[in-house]
């Protein structure tokens, strides 16, 4: 089984919380909804043609660009109505062009400075990820956390997902992973990356992005039971 990789700072780990509760109303200024904007590359004309396209909303690096769905090496449009996964979606591009493929967009989330600081703020990443076949190409996003300077203070990453998670069907499957936000953040960068076998074109794909946030509530406070201590009280001398 692949597990998703938690990259905290020193000592994050004990921060690390799965919400195994249902979502409730978000409190101050926690933003609402999804945070990642023209989360399926739905903002621009996806490529029917392998033509590298620019990505609404995103600042990309290498071949990265938006393919439709479709025949050919790439899912067809039975799988992006299973998946609402609506025409386009994220691909690595073309192989040859100079460049890691990458797709970053950032967030500004100061508006929940009190909230995050407070440490009361969990963030969850999701995403459909996959790609064509036998190719190794590797996708995987992260959320990568920073103060309001350009200090880094962790990040949550889901994938990669190879070809064996993908059975090599080219076809996208979900991956999803949650952990409390690092107090003083005040900026999230939202980054999918490919890992290139360099055998043509880069078949890493990436649909949906989402990542919402939520207020995290206290853990309830145990009380310790007292029965031992009546017990002995009542005890016959």
């Amino acid at each position: 089984m692949r597990r998703n990789r938690w990259i905290l700072p020193a000592g994050g780990l004990a921060s690390l919380l799965v919400l195994a509760a249902p979502l409730g109303a978000g409190t101050g200024a926690i933003p609402g909804g999804n945070l990642v904007q023209n989360p399926g590359a739905e903002g621009s004309p996806g490529s029917e043609t392998n033509v590298v396209v620019p990505i609404a909303g995103w600042r990309t690096t290498g071949a990265m660009t938006a393919w439709r769905y479709g025949p050919g090496d790439r899912p067809d449009t039975a799988f992006a109505a299973s998946i609402s996964g609506g025409v386009n979606f994220f691909s690595g591009g073309n192989g040859g062009i100079a460049g890691t493929p990458t797709a970053t967009q950032s967030v500004d989330v100061s508006a929940a400075a009190a909230e995050i600081d407070a440490g009361s703020v969990a963030a969850t990443l999701s995403a459909f990820m996959g790609g064509y076949t036998v190719a190794e190409d590797l996708p995987q996003v992260d959320a990568v956390f920073y103060d309001a300077g350009t200090t880094r203070l962790g990040a949550l990453r889901i994938g990669p997902v190879n070809r064996d998670d993908r059975n090599r069907l080219t076809t996208l499957l979900r991956r999803s992973a949650v952990a409390n936000v690092p107090k003083t953040t005040r900026r999230i960068d939202v980054v999918f990356s490919v890992t290139v076998d360099n055998q043509g074109k880069n078949h890493a794909f990436v649909d949906n992005i989402c990542s919402p946030w939520r207020s995290r509530s206290p853990a309830p406070e145990r009380r310790r039971s007292t029965s031992s201590a009546r017990e002995r009280r009542s005890s016959p001398p």
